[in-house]
């Protein structure tokens, strides 16, 4: 199992790099900094790496509830990642 993920983490990193150069065609003053994961791949075997090689820049770990006090278990470092978009979702504004 542990292969096929990380084919899947290979795979996902290159499409990645790929639409990095993409974007980096249209901007050629453009550069990349850095890079934040979310979401549930954040876990992926050997994605961490696979993006720090394919696209040359540090990699971190997006972290939705460093300004939300009170998180409680939720905002636990093991599964924090994957409530990124519901974070978004909750701190929008009246006509956002």
């Amino acid at each position: 199992i542990t292969g096929v993920l990380r084919d899947a983490s290979a795979h996902l990193a290159s499409e990645i790099r790929k639409s990095i150069d993409f974007y980096r065609e249209s901007d050629r003053t453009a550069a990349l900094g850095r890079v934040a994961v979310s979401g549930g791949a954040w876990q992926a075997a050997g994605l961490f790496e696979l993006l720090k090689t394919e696209l040359g820049a540090p990699v971190d770990v997006f972290d939705p509830f460093r300004h939300v006090s009170n998180a409680g278990a939720v905002g636990k470092e093991s599964t924090g990642p994957a409530y990124a978009v519901a974070v978004g979702l909750a701190m929008r504004l009246d006509g956002d």
